[in-house]
């Protein structure tokens, strides 16, 4: 009996293998593309693809395009056939993926080397990571409908969109304009304004030098070490944290704490507020500025600071900085406020 019941299982198990290859679970055909183009110096250049990774990267060959390119599918190698990868080098160089037949299951990822100094203009897929590696554009835009976008080196302004993914600056020099749906935001050791806004992630700006206009409708916002100003940093739902930057015009959350650094203050004057939550405030020894704070349902402390109260009590203060000047406002309305001098090295 035990020798009839392996030996029906080892039956079911053939059948079941044999099930799975034919419906292509198992095995995946793919169809290499690897060419080498001349191009004229400085050339401007468009990617598109439909599905499928791109990165791209600069080289000092300051004629030659390299496009290697690698079609997948699942659904047997006649699949493969239904799109077609065409470069044309005429005027702009256009790398893109066309369908020649409708359905097609094929997904296409590139590897393409440019002229460090060719001029990047687009780059697109519709379900796929995007990476940029020292290319440049006046005002590159770069899209993908389900992926990440990661961006290193490089110049000029960059339009970074993602539906469903991350975006990562580094070391880039440009204004950026960064919007994802559902992704973090990562800006590190760059120079030029940013405005960085993602439905469901949090920001981080460090090391770089611009001001900054940040948004984010779940999640927190970091900036530190930024020659620059916060012109905005607000979330629904997410700690803020500001350090090191040069200041700040409204940093404001509704669900958590704030810490922020003050150091200066424009004409426009600064904004902290939270809804439901506890701020820590650094200030400047330096500064001249009015100041006002409160919060319906909390403390407010003043640790050893410069600040001239002119009325104060225990969920109230008002006062002076210095001088003078312009105001810096503070509000939460669920917790408590504490105050300290900020110190500088």
């Amino acid at each position: 009996m035990l020798g009839r019941f392996l030996a029906l299982s080892l039956i079911l198990l053939v059948l079941a293998v044999g099930a799975l290859s034919g419906c292509g679970v198992l095995r995946t055909d793919t169809e290499k593309f690897d060419k080498t183009y001349t191009v004229t110096a400085g050339t401007k250049i468009d990617i598109s693809n439909t599905d499928g990774d791109i990165s791209v990267t600069a080289w000092d060959i300051i004629d030659s395009i390299e496009v290697s390119a690698t079609k997948s599918t699942s659904w047997g190698t006649a699949e493969l056939e239904k799109v077609d990868i065409h470069v044309d080098t005429a005027g702009t160089t256009k790398i893109e993926t066309k369908i020649l037949q409708k359905n097609a299951r094929v997904s296409v990822s590139y590897e393409i080397r440019v002229p460090r100094n060719s001029v990047l203009d687009t780059v697109t897929t519709a379900a796929g990571k995007i990476s940029l590696d020292g290319v440049s554009g006046d005002d590159v835009t770069i899209t993908t409908s389900d992926g990440g976008i990661y961006v290193k080196g490089g110049s000029g302004h960059i339009t970074a969109t993602s539906s469903n993914g991350k975006i990562e600056l580094d070391g880039t020099s440009g204004e950026g304009t960064l919007v994802t749906s559902n992704g973090d935001i990562l800006v590190d050791k760059t120079v030029g304004n940013i405005t960085a806004a993602t439905s469901n992630g949090g920001i981080e700006i460090k090391d770089s030098k611009g001001d900054v206009t940040l948004d984010s409708s779940n999640g927190a916002i970091s900036v530190t070490n930024l020659d620059g100003y916060v012109l905005r940093a607000k979330t629904s739902n997410g700690a803020i944290d500001i350090t090191k930057t040069t200041g700040i015009i409204v940093a404001e959350t509704s669900n958590y704490n704030v810490t922020a650094e003050i150091s200066n203050v424009r004409d426009a004057g600064t904004i902290i507020k939270t809804s439901r939550g506890s701020i820590k405030l650094y200030l400047s020894a330096t500064l001249s500025a009015s100041i006002e704070m409160k919060t319906s349902s909390g403390e407010i402390s003043i640790h050893p600071t410069t600040i001239n109260i002119s009325q104060s009590d225990s969920n109230y203060l008002k006062g002076t900085l210095g001088n003078g000047g312009s105001s810096i406002y503070v509000e939460t309305t669920n917790g408590d406020i504490d105050v300290y001098k900020l110190e500088t090295s």
